[in-house]
C-alpha cells in the first residue's frame, strides 16, 4: 500500500472552499475504483453539490470494507463542526424519508476530518433502529481507502498540490492530457494513437474490468 494522501492532507484540503464540490467526487471514485457490480449510482459534484436529495446513492450488492451493501444514502462533509454536521443530516433525511424506505436503505456519513466521537454517535444511531444501518467514515476510513486505490489517491494528489517524487503516480487522465498535449497547447486526437490497436485495447479494457494491477512495456514512452 502507498499511502500518498494522509489524514493530516484531508484536514487541511478539507478548509478549502474547492473540497465541497470534489468529495463527491472523490467517493464516486472510490467507489468505481473497488466495486464492480454498481447497478445505480449518483454523486453530483463540483456546479452540482446544491441538487436536491442525498449528496450519494450507490446501489451494488457484492462486499466491501468501507460500505456495507444494498441500497446506501450518503452524506457528505467537511465542516469543523463534524457532530452538528451529522445530526443536521441525520435527522432532516430520517423525518424526510418513510419508515419502509429507511428500513431497506444504508446511511452513510463521510467527513473529511477526524472525528474522535465517530463511533459512539454511529452505535447511538444504530440502536435508533431507523435504518438499515448508519456508518460513519472519517478521514481515517478514507486514508485507508485511498491507500487501497492509488489511482484514486494520485488523482486527489493532483487536486490538492502534493507532489510526490518517490512514487511518481499519475492518473490515467492526468498522464493522458500531459502526454498528448504539447508546448503550444495543441492535443494530440486519441484516434491516432488507437489506430490499428483495436485488439489490444479490447484485451486492456478486459483486464481493468476487476481491480488488479497491471504491468505494460512498451518499446517507447
Amino acid at each position: 500500500m502507498i499511502k500518498l494522501i494522509k489524514v493530516l492532507d484531508l484536514q487541511h484540503w478539507a478548509d478549502s472552499k474547492e473540497s465541497e464540490g470534489l468529495m463527491p467526487e472523490l467517493m464516486r471514485r472510490l467507489i468505481h475504483a473497488s466495486i464492480t457490480d454498481i447497478t445505480h449510482i449518483s454523486f453530483p459534484n463540483e456546479d452540482c453539490i446544491d441538487l436536491p436529495g442525498f449528496d450519494g446513492i450507490l446501489e451494488y450488492s457484492s462486499s466491501s470494507a468501507y460500505i456495507p451493501s444494498g441500497k446506501v444514502a450518503f452524506e457528505i462533509g467537511t465542516n469543523k463542526e463534524q457532530k452538528l454536521k451529522a445530526d443536521h443530516d441525520y435527522n432532516n433525511r430520517t423525518k424526510e424519508i418513510s419508515d419502509e424506505e429507511k428500513a431497506n436503505t444504508h446511511f452513510v456519513f463521510v467527513i473529511a476530518r477526524k472525528w474522535k466521537t465517530a463511533r459512539k454517535w454511529e452505535g447511538e444511531r444504530n440502536r435508533e433502529g431507523k435504518w438499515k444501518s448508519v456508518r460513519v467514515l472519517t478521514a481515517v476510513e478514507l486514508e485507508d481507502w485511498l491507500s487501497v486505490c492509488p489511482t484514486v489517491a494520485a488523482w486527489l494528489a493532483a487536486k490538492m498540490g502534493i507532489i510526490n517524487e518517490t512514487a511518481k503516480l499519475k492518473s490515467l487522465e492526468e498522464y493522458w492530457i500531459k502526454w498528448s498535449t504539447n508546448s503550444k497547447g495543441i492535443v494530440l486526437d486519441k484516434g491516432i494513437l488507437l489506430g490499428g490497436r483495436e485488439d489490444e485495447c479490447k484485451l486492456l479494457i478486459d483486464y481493468i474490468k476487476t481491480p488488479s494491477e497491471i504491468f505494460v512495456q512498451s518499446s517507447s514512452r
